[in-house]
């Protein structure tokens, strides 16, 4: 993808030297960069010099180093510096993710995603988007290609260029006057992925991006999109007028309290979505995940379930030697968390932990060829790194609850009964021991 002639190859823009192009889009050319200070890689995204004297590209240019840079999520991706060369190269340096973009895994999979993994993937884009939206800031073109997966299972939206913020600049001094980056009626977006009133030209809030992830869960839960056609203006017309057909219609065996959240999300009507992100987290956590396998993720659940039952036992010995505590108690069965109810800052860290590593687990169902061995490894190294050497025991805790409801409610030893009585117990001796 590199090109030889590229004159940024090889040169330094603030404390990072470009060595290759990765990419490009609407506004600007993505390249690899080395941070010597910090040691690591860095994206360099590169706005076109003849973008630059467009005075709306550059705001939309700078508006996503501020947005970046106002949100300090694990779930969105980390902004390290912006700036601009003496010969009016404007650059934004940006964290490496070394991995995916859900668009590319979706093309691999050539179908619908397992619903656990759709469900931890979606849970993370709303976990960023919540962080957002707090900050009152609006992504406007949330879709798979803008949300990058980690070799390791991080999940990070990516790509705040058409971001709405506040009044607000890091790049520019506090006194100097803002630019709006949209005319009036003007379309800011991906139209396979837009809500209808963005289709329609009017503002766009907070609810237009749960709209947008709601096309985007679909799409992961049924491997297509709910609306298509010829030419961009006929899809952004199907989601103004037209009812998309429930998930369980195109995926037999989708629960029907998965499509209802999703269909709400994708209400034409904004008032009658979730009002936040917030609340649709509430929602995914009442959501059944059992059931809806795709053919690879049987195989997936398989090895998985070989994995935990192993891990657990292996961990045993360490976890003895901490200090007793009291557990977090699980909700009784059938009874669901308060809808609304805000979670302590251990319990969201812990769910983020468990969902990457069933990201990570989930890879071995697009048909790699592994050994068991090697996956409990993986397993045992993220018991180890987040139970033996963490020193917030709250945290601790609530790993060890968010694996048992990966069992409980997740479905993911419902294959094996005897390996999921076993490790209930297993894991509930461990919680004892806390």
């Amino acid at each position: 993808m590199a090109d030889p002639a590229d004159s940024l190859l090889g040169r330094k823009l603030g404390p990072v030297t470009i060595s290759r192009r990765i990419g490009g889009g609407g506004m600007g050319a993505v390249y690899l960069g080395r941070h010597e200070g910090l040691d690591k890689d860095l994206v360099v995204k590169v706005l076109p010099k003849d973008f630059a004297s467009d005075p709306v590209r550059l705001e939309r240019f700078r508006r996503e180093a501020r947005a970046c840079a106002a949100l300090d999520h694990e779930n969105v991706v980390k902004v390290h510096g912006c700036g601009s060369s003496e010969d009016g190269v404007h650059y934004l340096l940006l964290e490496y993710v070394k991995g995916k973009n859900l668009e590319e895994i979706l093309k691999e999979r050539g179908g619908p995603l397992h619903l656990p993994e759709a469900m931890g993937y979606v849970r993370a884009i709303a976990a960023a988007l919540a962080a957002a939206h707090q900050a009152g800031l609006v992504h406007r073109d949330v879709k798979p290609s803008n949300v990058l997966v980690s070799d390791e299972g991080a999940v990070k939206v990516a790509d705040f260029g058409l971001v709405r913020e506040p009044e607000r600049s890091c790049a520019t001094p506090d006194t100097a006057p803002r630019l709006s980056i949209s005319r009036p009626g003007e379309i800011l977006g991906t139209p396979h992925f837009l809500s209808p009133e963005q289709a329609d030209g009017r503002k766009a809030d907070a609810r237009s991006d749960l709209y947008s992830l709601g096309v985007l869960f679909f799409n992961l839960v049924t491997g297509s999109r709910p609306f298509t056609a010829a030419t961009p203006a006929q899809v952004l017309v199907r989601h103004m007028v037209e009812t998309p057909p429930k998930p369980s219609d195109l995926v037999p065996g989708v629960p029907a309290a998965v499509d209802a959240t999703i269909l709400r999300l994708l209400d034409k009507d904004p008032e009658k979505r979730h009002q936040s992100a917030g609340e649709l987290l509430a929602e995914l956590e009442r959501l059944p995940l059992a059931g809806h396998p795709s053919g690879p993720a049987r195989r997936a659940r398989a090895v998985v379930a070989v994995v935990v039952l192993a891990a657990v036992a292996g961990v045993a010995s360490f976890v003895l030697l901490r200090e007793r505590g009291q557990g977090t108690p699980l909700p009784e069965e059938g009874e669901d968390r308060p809808a609304g109810t805000l979670e302590s800052p251990p319990v969201i860290s812990a769910r983020a932990k468990v969902d990457a590593l069933r990201l990570r687990l989930s890879k071995f169902d697009s048909g790699e060829a592994t050994r068991a061995g090697q996956v409990t490894a993986e397993l045992l190294a993220f018991l180890e790194r987040e139970i033996e050497k963490n020193p917030d025991p709250e945290e601790v805790r609530a790993i060890l609850d968010e694996l048992d409801r990966a069992i409980d409610r997740d479905g993911m030893l419902d294959a094996f009964p005897l390996a999921k009585l076993q490790s209930k117990r297993k894991i509930e001796e461990l919680r004892e021991q806390r």
